[in-house]
């Protein structure tokens, strides 16, 4: 093999080495991982066996437990603690029929104001005045009208029912006193114009700093053209962007890798499982799939719905017993509960990248060689050396254009492909050698080779994309 060739796989090495230093230094600087409950699925567990939520959630924090994801208010939420009635304008003129309406939607039908289409609403004064201001981000303000003690919005029932509403103080509270940090679930609603938005997130930053957002359901809120604006406002609310962890495009939220690029470095991954998932799911293996996504892939928010009881198996228990074994593996791995905090962007210098690169480059020729000679197609050392220069050439055209990622991904394929052919090529026993001694010498050497392939490897997909998976190499 030419000997400057394999010297610039060695320059390549060391700057790929130094590349995975400093990548290091950014991964090692957050080892606080957020265990967070989904707070409606733990609090249906308490009730389900007739404790209070509040106490569930007080032991839970006992057990290593360090947020609650909390979701926005709905109609439908506060009907089921009985803080609201409402029905639509068909509902309140069949009941009126049979003479069973209460006191303001009675007054509405007698006044000749109830009509089909629209839903009334009826709360206490300031309640109703909570769901106005709701409706009016997510409808407009001038959709929005007060007949009497009722509130009128129009639209379909399941969709307004569901539309969220925002925070109240009192729903942050419970859990803050509890000393956990409350996640925010934020759900799109479509239709809602930007001057809602606006409205919306400056409600949302006026219950404090820092709380990590993570959607519901299956967009991002904003989506599709106000994504840009969501950006914006979580940003200046010092509100991070928890970034579910999925494994199929079909499961992406729409829009999130918009909002990841915009919030970029605000983004902070999370892992989560299914209710589904978990029913399929030992214990066991649900522990070992938490630790290992916080070990392996920086994910930095563990999302925990509860297992549901089974016969013979108590839920609370066996809940807070799967939080202690979660808690003490982290700890074990040099990983602490605790508040999640964004990476900060990795800043590798272009040059140290450049280095990488002609130490890929090099091994990508080393490995055309071998390759030529196969096929009966000599490639000399200036040949391969002119290949290396058209691609440090590409590099420098990419880094100042759009495309700088890609070609690292490109070359990140090509390496990883032609450094095993070179393994092979220089590792493979020679005649005269006695073969078992041999076999174990080719083995060792086409695995040292393989290795340098991975450093290199690994070193061209460092960056803030690859590792908060913004982007995704796939080869």
């Amino acid at each position: 093999m030419p000997r400057t060739l394999v010297g610039a796989v060695g320059a390549g090495l060391l700057a790929a080495f130094a590349v995975l230093a400093m990548r290091a230094s950014v991964e090692s600087s957050s080892r606080d991982v957020e265990i967070a409950l989904d707070g409606p699925d733990w609090e249906a567990l308490a009730r389900r066996e007739g404790q209070d939520p509040l106490t569930l959630f007080a032991r839970a924090r006992e057990h290593g437990a360090t947020a609650v994801a909390v979701y926005e208010q709905t109609l439908k939420r506060l009907a089921e603690q009985g803080e609201v009635a409402y029905a639509t304008g068909g509902q309140v003129l069949s009941r009126a029929r049979m003479g069973s309406l209460p006191g303001a939607f009675r007054d509405l039908v007698a006044a000749g104001a109830a009509r089909p289409g629209r839903l009334y609403i009826a709360a206490s004064p300031e309640l109703l005045g909570f769901v106005g201001t709701g409706f009016g981000e997510v409808l407009g303000p001038a959709q929005v009208r007060r007949i009497g003690g009722l509130l009128e919005v129009p639209g379909l029932l399941e969709e307004l029912e569901e539309a969220p509403l925002g925070y109240m103080p009192r729903d942050l509270a419970p859990y803050t006193r509890l000393g956990l940090h409350p996640l925010l679930r934020l759900r799109n609603y479509p239709g809602m114009a930007a001057s809602g938005l606006r409205a919306k997130m400056a409600r949302l930053a006026q219950l404090g700093r820092g709380y990590p957002v993570v959607f519901d359901k299956t967009e991002v809120l904003g989506y599709a053209g106000l994504i840009p604006q969501t950006a914006a406002a979580l940003q200046s609310a010092q509100f991070p962007y928890g970034r579910i962890e999925v494994f199929s495009v079909r499961r992406k939220q729409r829009g999130e890798d918009q909002l990841a690029a915009l919030m970029r470095p605000h983004v902070i991954r999370l892992f989560s499982l299914t209710a589904d998932e978990l029913l399929a799911l030992t214990p066991e293996s649900v522990r070992d799939k938490f630790v290992l996504a916080a070990r392996e892939r920086n994910i930095r928010i563990l999302y925990l719905r509860p297992i549901l009881p089974t016969a013979g198996n108590v839920g609370t228990d066996a809940n807070l017993v799967l939080l202690d074994q979660i808690t003490g593996d982290l700890t074990r791995f040099g990983l602490r509960p605790g508040p999640a905090r964004a990476f900060p962007d990795i800043r590798i210098p272009r040059v140290l990248m450049l280095g990488v690169i002609l130490g890929a480059l090099a091994a990508i020729a080393l490995a055309l060689m071998p390759l030529g000679r196969a096929v009966g197609i000599a490639v000399p050392e200036k040949v391969a050396w002119a290949l290396v220069g058209i691609g440090i050439v590409v590099s420098l055209l990419t880094m100042t254009g759009g495309l700088w990622v890609l070609w690292r991904k490109i070359l990140a394929l090509g390496t990883a492909s032609a450094v095993p052919v070179l393994a092979v090529a220089v590792a493979f026993p020679r005649a005269g050698v006695r073969p078992g001694l041999a076999s174990v010498g080719a083995l060792w050497v086409a695995s040292l080779i393989s290795l340098v392939g991975g450093v290199l490897v690994a070193a061209l997909l460092s960056g803030w994309e690859f590792m908060m998976a913004a982007d995704v190499f796939l080869g």
